[in-house]
């Protein structure tokens, strides 16, 4: 490569009978276009693949942990990141809570539990769009957990929310050791993975629910015949 171009040499070697010795022809040919579209291809095919191993975990089980930790997987695998984990929306509390994560040294994630409009992840939650820094070498007071940063030795910050039905169940931080740069495309990606990562949250929160709604209604039943049993009891007495 110069300068950021590609390109592709040929050599093809050239006998000369009358010096009896060999030289060589180069052929050069720029194919920066070519490369530049291979690896777009190339990225495309990968994030698609990214997305299927999600629908297939989502599809597969209703763990949501597990689930979870598949999507931190692919995050860090696509988007070629340190560390990144989901802040879970809990409204009998109404603050974010660690829920899992990948790619961290110590347990500081761990300990995550941010109000809504808290800190950047809190904002985030808030007002349902996307937030990067490049830098956070002087550590701005607004990012509330210092302790996580300085330990793990993060340097670039950025934060989605998970948003389904309208609804943020949460926020996913995705944390480098070095510059991160968000590009536009960066964002779209983590944004796509949210997305899947809050399709998979309100699976398992409905399931639960349907769930719950069973075992509920399968007392009532139960109650309701024991209420039976004990009037016809009455009347035979």
């Amino acid at each position: 490569t110069v300068d950021d171009r590609v390109f592709s040499i040929k050599l093809y070697p050239v006998k000369n009978l009358h010096e009896n010795s060999i030289s060589t022809i180069h052929i050069m040919n720029d194919i920066t276009e070519n490369k530049r579209t291979e690896d777009t291809i190339k990225h495309q095919l990968e994030r698609l693949n990214a997305l299927r191993k999600i629908d297939m975990a989502i599809n597969a089980s209703m763990d949501l942990r597990a689930t979870l930790e598949v999507v931190l997987d692919q995050i860090i695998s696509i988007l070629r990141v340190d560390a990144a984990d989901m802040l879970l929306y809990n409204k009998v509390s109404q603050r974010l809570e660690y829920g899992a994560g990948r790619g961290f040294r110590g347990k500081d994630a761990e300990k995550a539990s941010l109000r809504i409009a808290e800190g950047y992840a809190g904002k985030v939650a808030l007002e349902g769009r996307s937030s990067c820094l490049p830098s956070l070498k002087d550590i701005d007071p607004e990012f509330v957990r210092q302790s996580l940063i300085r330990n793990e030795e993060f340097v670039s910050y950025c934060c989605v929310p998970m948003i389904s039905k309208g609804d943020v169940l949460g926020v996913i931080d995705i944390f480098q050791r070095s510059p991160l740069d968000a590009a536009p495309e960066f964002i779209e990606i983590a944004e796509a993975m949210a997305l899947q990562a809050a399709i998979a949250i309100d699976n398992a929160r409905l399931f639960n629910n349907i769930h719950r709604s069973n075992i509920e209604l399968s007392l009532a039943y139960e109650t309701t015949i024991e209420g039976w049993s004990s009037a016809l009891d009455l009347r035979d007495k």
